[in-house]
């Protein structure tokens, strides 16, 4: 079993461009949970929240693989059949299509994809 979150993955440095465009300030550190609390106060948590994951995620063998993004969280789920090395991608919907178009119009180059066990909580 495996908590998973699937959404769209952007670069902090994406994010900060996009701040900085708009006239923001974002914090050198906890980029994040900013974006997260700036989602909030404008009322759009309900389309995503902002969370940072490593994608993708490093292994025993090969921790430097892990690379820090943000991940615009659009589903989460525990998978009863799923384990951390082994998961089916939750599938991107045409409502999460919607959303990516309005990311994209905002500057933000995105992508979906589905992490498993994004805090890294479980054994592999």
């Amino acid at each position: 079993m495996v908590y998973k979150v699937a959404g769209y993955i952007v670069s902090y440095d994406q994010v900060r461009s996009w701040a900085h465009r708009n006239g923001r300030e974002p914090p050198a550190y906890g980029v994040s949970a900013w974006l997260d609390k700036w989602f909030k106060e404008r009322r759009v948590d309900n389309a995503f929240r902002a969370l940072g994951v490593n994608w993708p995620q490093g292994t025993p063998e090969n921790p430097e693989a892990a690379n820090p993004v943000i991940m615009l969280v659009r589903k989460s789920e525990v998978d009863p059949n799923s384990t951390r090395r082994k998961w089916a991608p939750v599938k991107e919907a045409e409502g999460d299509r919607v959303v990516k178009n309005w990311l994209e119009d905002e500057g933000l180059h995105v992508y979906w994809a589905t992490v498993p066990d994004p805090y890294q909580e479980t054994e592999y």
